[in-house]
């Protein structure tokens, strides 16, 4: 017998000891009385990212259609047989029935709604996924729409506009194209061109930065990778791009891609992990992290690792950045899994935990609630007990007890978020900015961060680094219900502009909030002084 045999039954001794540990140390875990294979599947190959909610009036052959598409786009990522896939599918479709199908994905989240002191204006519908609004130094609003899939897989790519709004007109001033790439607009996830900033001294050069993903030579490729680019635009065209930064791994979700300009002149540039969470904690990747460069894409002598642009790491997938205009401390937003969305307080060198730590959890800390447990646990007890099934059920119970430390983490590097949302699910969090105009005064100095999976703008007082108030302006109960929010600046009259997606039937978590009327801009002014009895008002241009 070889010596690789007699090790075998030792191994399986052990394999035993395992399980009986974690079974003594969950025993006094109320768990439900049904046993049923599909439901423990669902909650641990999807339900990581994906609610019931979110999948709310899906037909049948819809569910098998998206397991089928999630194994071939994440393959063996995914870690799902044709045997699992098949009970996913029937799972999801004996649910359905017991979901209310109008019902809001998270439309009351555990914040307080403010007083309504604002009127909301639509000034323009009709758009595809608007990613992005600035403005110009004239007052004009540049518009970057990400592109989209239209019928017969044609692709229409990314899209730079300019709005006027003292006139209403909207015209467009070129796309995102690039003769050795197709740009990877994809309607149902996260590519596309998403992210936009103006240099400091566009009046003068016209110049401007977008970040976009994009496909890699084989269109069934479905990885792809992220570029920062420089763009100018003259004579009313886009053109004469630069490219800045190139290669950083992508994936059909989770490519970050939100750039700024800070108050040192410098560009930050926030990178998701391309769906590979070992990105994040590796320095060599540029994955996962806040990037700072110089405008040209030089690396500053002084950030925290030489010759490196990587300003903090431990990212998932940061969705805004924005500068507090008091102190020029770095915000950024990032999406958690299926809970911890996170407002995060960047400094230079420092590891914001992904995927070893999460939400608020301080170093050293136990991180996986009750609910993870219990999800795990059922798992173990209903997976087939072959010996691989057995050794990847043991490897995900232990997950659900992660420890917040070890070789990728250390107590002096370690920051964990000011803030989360929240630790029992996530809201989709997206873009920030800082209100600094005159035309709501108590708002200045707050935060202002819009939300996807519940359609809301929402306002944060900071004191320190401490959250000391958080409101609701609009959710996606307001009955107008404005859709998936995006983006989020102040224009120079003090309003406040927003960006809105369209709902889109075929992509997971949008069952709601439901915007008929396609991507819009919308702003807020203040209702004082107003000579109009509706709080309401539809100004959107002629498309």
């Amino acid at each position: 017998m070889s010596v690789l045999g007699r090790k075998q039954p030792q191994s399986g001794l052990r394999y035993l000891a395992v399980i009986g540990v974690i079974a003594a140390a969950t025993y006094a875990i109320p768990f439900p009385e049904n046993h049923d294979v599909s439901k423990p599947l669902y909650e641990d190959r999807c339900g990581g990212c994906h609610t019931l909610k979110d999948l709310s009036g899906y037909q049948a052959s819809q569910m098998t259609g998206l397991v089928e598409r999630m194994r071939t786009h994440y393959g063996a990522d995914a870690l799902i047989d044709d045997e699992e896939a098949a009970a996913i599918a029937g799972y999801l479709e004996s649910a359905q029935p017991s979901l209310a199908q109008n019902e809001l994905v998270y439309a009351s989240i555990p914040l307080e709604h403010a007083p309504r002191s604002f009127q909301i204006d639509i000034l323009l519908d009709g758009l595809s996924f608007p990613a992005s609004i600035n403005f110009e130094p004239d007052g004009n609003l540049f518009v970057l729409e990400r592109g989209n899939i239209v019928e017969h897989d044609t692709r229409v790519p990314g899209k730079l506009s300019r709005f006027v709004p003292a006139t209403g007109s909207f015209s467009e001033v070129g796309v995102i194209e690039n003769s050795d790439v197709i740009p990877a607009m994809r309607e149902t996830l996260n590519g596309g061109a998403v992210g936009m900033a103006l240099d400091p001294s566009f009046t003068d050069n016209g110049r401007l930065f977008i970040c976009y993903h994009y496909l890699v030579d084989d269109e069934d490729d479905l990885s792809g990778l992220n570029r920062l680019s420089s763009f100018r635009v003259a004579n009313g065209e886009l053109g004469g791009e630069q490219i800045l930064v190139d290669g950083i791994p992508g994936s059909r979700v989770h490519n970050g891609c939100r750039v700024i300009v800070g108050p040192d002149r410098l560009l930050y540039f926030a990178t998701g992990e391309g769906n590979n969470n070992r990105n994040a904690q590796n320095l060599e990747s540029a994955a996962g992290k806040v990037l700072r460069l110089g405008l040209d894409g030089s690396i500053p002598a002084d950030n925290p690792f030489e010759g490196s642009p990587v300003w903090s790491y431990g990212h998932r997938n940061p969705q805004g950045l924005g500068f507090e205009p008091d102190t020029g401390r770095l915000w950024s937003t990032e999406h958690g899994g299926d809970q911890n969305d996170e407002l995060n307080l960047i400094e230079a060198g420092m590891n914001y935990g992904w995927p070893h730590c999460t939400g608020e959890v301080e170093y050293g800390e136990l991180w996986g609630d009750d609910w993870t447990m219990r999800q795990r646990y059922r798992t173990l007890r209903n997976t087939r007990f072959d010996m691989k099934s057995l050794g990847r059920s043991l490897k995900q119970a232990w997950a659900g007890r992660s420890v917040c430390q070890g070789e990728m983490i250390d107590r002096v590097s370690y920051r964990p978020a000011v803030k989360s949302f929240f630790p029992e699910k996530t809201i989709g969090i997206s873009d920030l900015t800082f209100y600094s105009g005159d035309a709501f005064p108590a708002w200045r100095g707050s935060l202002l961060f819009v939300t996807l999976k519940t359609g809301s703008l929402v306002r944060v007082d900071i004191q320190e680094n401490e959250i000391v108030h958080a409101e609701i302006l609009i959710d996606a109960a307001d009955p107008a219900n404005y859709g998936r929010m995006r983006d989020v600046t102040v224009g120079p009259d003090g309003y406040v502009y927003v960006a809105t997606n369209p709902t889109n039937p075929e992509k997971v978590g949008n069952a709601r909030p439901r915007n008929p009327r396609g991507g819009m801009i919308v702003r807020l002014r203040p209702t004082q002084g107003l000579q109009m009895a509706d709080t309401e008002a539809d100004t959107s241009a002629a498309r």
